[in-house]
Formats: C-alpha cells, structure tokens, sequence
C-alpha cells in the first residue's frame, strides 16, 4: 500500500503543507495529479506531492483520479514550494492560484485575444537589435530597451518576459510580435476561456514566446524556461493590494541560476548584487530653486520664461504630484485637517466641487464642514500642490495658452498637465519642448527609508522615456546632495552612499526584516501580546507602524515591523507557526514601509 502526500486546493495556515492519504489498489497516481479527497464531511480536490511507501498507519482512502493526466507540471511544484517559503503561506493556497492552468473538461478552441488598452498611441516600428550579454540592461532610452527586448525573443524559444505592468506588456507585444510568430501576452485582463487556451498551448510546446506580468511564472511549462525582468526597478512587481504579496525578483532569482534585468536605475539590492554599469548620461538635467523673492508660487522664474517663449506648435509638460484640489483642507486658527467619518483618513479635496471631499482610502464623499469643529473657526487653507489647483493658477496666469490635463492630451493644447504617471504615455507622444518636475521634493517627503530609492528610480524612468527632452526639476533645497548628483548623472556615487547608509542604519538589504499584518476587532490586544513574545529575542527589534484604517464596516489593520541578522535571518530566529499564528499575516519581501 501506498501513501500520497496530498495538498488541497483550497486556503489553509501556513503550517499546514499537506495529508496523507492511502492509494487504493488499481489506482495509479503520480507527483502533480489531481485527485478528489474526503476532507472531514466533504469530497474535494486535491494535487499529489509526493508518494512514498506506507508506514502501516490507517489512512482514509483517496477517493479517485480526476484527470488522467498530470496536471501540475515539475516547474509548478517548484515555483508553489518557493513562494511558500518565500511569502509564508501554505502550498495549498499557492497551489489554488495555479488552479486557472489545469486541464479544461471541456474542449477549449483558439481563444482571440485583443489588445489590453484599447486605443492607446503606439511607437512606431523598431528594428531588432542584439542586446548586451551582461546580466543587467542599464539603458538610458525606453525604445532601445524595447529594442533589446524584441532581439533576445526572437533569438531563440521557450522565453519569458516579465513586465511590470500591463500597458508596459502591451507595448512590448505589440512591437515584438513583427519578429516573433508565436509570442503571446498573458495577464489578469485574460478571460477565462483565453487564459485556459493559453495554458494549453504552453502545456503541449506549442507557445514558447511569453510576455506577462506576475501571472505568467504560474504557465505550466514542460521545462524551465528563461526569464527577463522587464524594468526591475519597478514598485508594480510586487503585488501590495493583497496578500500574500507576492514579488517577482525574488521568485525568479530562487527558480534559475541566471537572471536578466532591464531598467533605467536598477534597485538598491540588485546594484548591491551586480554591481552593473550604468549607460552614458543623455539630455540636459536642470535644477530651479523655488525660494526666490516675488516668484509665482510653484512657478519659477526659468519655468515662468519657458511659458512665454513657447512658440508656436510647442509645447510643455508640467508633471505635480497629485490629483485634485489638495492634500488636505486645514484649518487656519488650530491645524486641524478634516477626516473621512467612515474609515478617519484625511481627506483630499474633490475637483468638481469645492466643498466636497473624496476619501481616497474608502471611496466616500462628505461635505467638509463651514466652521472648524475644534476651535469653531471659520479660514480654511488648501495643503499641498495638486493637479487641478495648479491648474486654475496657470490659467489665470496665461489665459491666452490653452491647457490639458486630460491624457492624451488635446492636439492644440500648449501646456500639458499631469501626475507622475505620465511618463508611460510619452513614448508614443509627440515630444514636449521640456519636461518640468513642478515640486520635486514631493518625491522625497516622505517617511519611509525607500523614498530616495524611488525618487531616484522615478526620474530616470522619466527621463528614458524622452531622453533627448530637456528635464527641469524645481526644489527648494538644490543644493542637496541628492539634487546635485543627479543633475551630473552621477550614478555610481549616488548608490554607494546610499548603500553606506543602509548598513550604517541596519537597513535591507543589510537586515533581514518582515511586516506582520493582523485585521481584527481585537488588533491592538494581539499586537501587544505579540510584541511581548518577541521581546524574548535579543537579536530581534521590533516596531509598531502606524493603523491602517480600514474601510467601511471593516476593522483597522495592526502591523509590525519586525527586524534581525541578515545571517541567519529571522526565518531561523523565529519560527512562523509559533509567533505568527493564524490570522496574523507575514510580508517577508519588504521594500518600503508605507501602507499599501
């Protein structure tokens, strides 16, 4: 008699891997195939892991064999154990996002698949060119990057490209499939019927050209393929809108021995690993100061110049950093700043009224009050720069230019305005006279160890999607190390101190750190409780951050920073069954400690 290692396919706790069950007589079974389970009162469905040899224990029976067939491949078993490990979940949850990639019952046609974003401006046709042969593609131009990218797919099978998101894999596609025959796009905008086809077709070898984002790793190869991580700098890799957070560097840096990266301005930890180097500078870097007398505010004197010099058929892009009227309505007498009455997040103000307000966490409109609640004052003041405000100033201002902050932005509009997500939309636009960061500390202020990192990354991604558009960016503090290096495009100076400071302040990749999640009515109490148990470990801190509210009829979300050793790290130090028990919820690939 034999014993099968069985994982159902269904969510468990992380301590639970799988059940044994006893092969009855006549029944073949093998790792990777789907069977059907007693599981307390109920039949469900299972994937064997493993078979061995029965230890003479009594065993319930597996109860038959779905698919004659195996339907998990080796490839699939070994991703779901590594994002086990690596995210601190079970199998069987992993093993239930690879559910959408077995078999189809029924019989499943050609699926017809249309582009992602329909209508979306598309560059015009590259040549394919040979990509480097190191293992990071420092590039300082998006378009010769996609060129590389079209090269090393057509230069033989079974590759994947992982792009961080979709309209970033859909421009790829759309350029790479005039050189690749079968290349195929795969994301979470498939239907269900496209993305069964598509498992298929890659199950039997008949697709070995990919391009998708995270979802693409989950594709039942028959052998391991060979990957590229498209623009690895990119937060949009990481999935933070809901656990378990899986990351895809770290994933694929466990599954093969050689990894490829593209990106404008690597991570931190990848620069750490590789140590690359970076591409030659491009296009003039201007910095403006922002604090001098009888300016405009938020307009300086070179970008007022800029404005009225624009000639005809010009035009200018002026990036801010969020949407709307404000950050915040404050009052005047007491700085008290409004809150959302649902979920007690603060409160931006909504373009289409004055006097309404959008919570950005929950999605609720209020209407802020007339008079200040605390101190019954009645001067209000508009916190933080936004799209529309800036906006209405520029038209008082300049009423004879006509502005757009509607992308793609109108053909006869002079002044374009937009947020920082702009960037993705330049490559397929007509090239801006300049391209002006109107607040650039709004990169940096923020409370969170990455925010440089980011900021860093962000403006080359800015400036390799139009490498030969001039680039301002106005500050207040200039004369800042950070504004200046990167004005001379001095990279390699830049990432050694900040790699100087990260191990000055034990910070990753210098110390192995998690965020521990608990959403319940009883979050401080077990936050507390936690901490206590902690404190046993002399090797280990920990810090509580701060609520994340939660939306409507939903409790608040306790979390904890939890730091040790890089060696042996906290997975030796602290046994995740023990201290972490259900509900409490692990993200053990941290990189930024903001709430997502």
């Amino acid at each position: 008699m034999m014993t099968a290692h069985v994982v159902p396919i269904r969510g468990l706790p992380p301590e639970h891997r799988w059940f044994e069950y006893s092969v009855p007589t006549g029944l073949t079974v093998a790792p990777g195939s789907l069977v059907e389970i007693p599981l307390r009162r109920q039949l469900i469905q299972g994937i064997v892991w493993a078979v061995s040899k029965n230890k003479a224990r009594a065993l319930r029976p597996i109860s038959r064999l779905l698919a004659p067939e195996v339907v998990l491949t080796p490839w699939q078993r070994q991703l779901c154990e590594t994002i086990s490990d690596l995210a601190a979940v079970s199998l069987a949850t992993v093993v239930s996002m690879c559910a959408s990639t077995f078999p189809s019952r029924r019989p499943v046609t050609r699926a017809t698949f249309t582009s992602p974003i329909p209508g979306a401006p598309q560059p015009p046709p590259l040549p394919t060119e040979s990509p480097p042969t190191t293992n990071t593609w420092w590039y300082g131009d998006r378009r010769q990057a996609i060129g590389w990218l079209t090269g090393w797919l057509a230069a033989g099978p079974n590759r994947v490209v992982i792009v961080p998101t979709i309209e970033d894999g859909w421009r790829l596609w759309h350029e790479a499939r005039r050189h690749v025959a079968d290349l195929r796009f795969i994301s979470s905008q498939l239907t269900p019927r496209d993305h069964h086809w598509l498992a298929d077709q890659v199950r039997h070898g008949r697709v070995q050209h990919l391009i998708g984002t995270l979802r693409a790793l989950f594709l039942p190869y028959q052998r391991r393929p060979e990957f590229i991580i498209d623009q690895e700098e990119h937060p949009a890799h990481k999935l933070r809108q809901r656990l378990p957070r899986l990351d895809a560097r770290p994933i694929i840096s466990r599954l093969t021995t050689t990894v490829i990266a593209t990106s404008p301005a690597p991570t931190l930890h990848w620069y750490w690993r590789y140590h690359p180097s970076p591409p030659p500078p491009r296009g003039r870097r201007m910095l403006v100061a922002l604090d001098r007398p009888n300016a405009i505010p938020w307009v300086s004197q070179e970008l007022q110049s800029l404005i009225d010099d624009l000639k005809t058929e010009q035009h200018l892009l002026l990036i801010v950093p969020r949407r709307g009227l404000a950050r915040a309505i404050i009052c005047q007498d007491c700085g008290w700043a409004m809150a959302c009455p649902f979920c007690q997040q603060r409160l931006s103000l909504n373009r289409q009224s004055p006097q309404l307000s959008i919570c950005q966490n929950c999605g609720r409109e209020s209407q802020w009050p007339a008079i200040c609640p605390r101190c019954r004052g009645v001067h209000w003041q508009y916190a933080g720069l936004a799209l529309d405000r800036f906006a209405l100033q520029l038209r008082r201002q300049w009423p004879q230019l006509e502005l757009s902050t509607s992308w793609p932005p109108l053909s006869s509009a002079r002044l374009w305005l937009g947020t920082y997500q702009v960037y993705r939309y330049l490559l397929g636009s007509p090239a801006p006279q300049a391209i002006v960061l109107v607040s650039g500390d709004a990169l940096l202020n923020w409370p969170d160890y990455s925010a440089a990192e980011r900021g860093w990354q962000y403006l080359a991604r800015l400036a390799a999607a139009a490498p030969r558009v001039p680039l301002w960016v106005q500050t207040f503090a200039p004369q800042e190390p950070f504004w200046q290096r990167w004005r001379q495009s001095d990279h390699r100076a830049w990432y050694e101190d900040e790699i100087h400071q990260r191990r000055k302040l034990q910070l990753p990749p210098w110390s192995d750190q998690w965020i521990a999640f608990y959403r319940g009515p009883d979050a401080r109490t077990q936050l507390g409780r936690l901490q206590q148990r902690l404190r046993r470990h002399s090797a280990v801190s920990c810090h509580p951050l701060p609520l994340i509210p939660g939306r409507s009829g939903h409790d608040p979300t306790a979390r904890l920073l939890v730091s040790g050793p890089r060696d042996p790290g906290l997975s030796a130090l602290l046994p995740r069954s023990q201290f972490f028990p259900y509900p409490w919820q692990l993200d053990t690939m941290v990189d930024s400690w903001l709430p997502s």
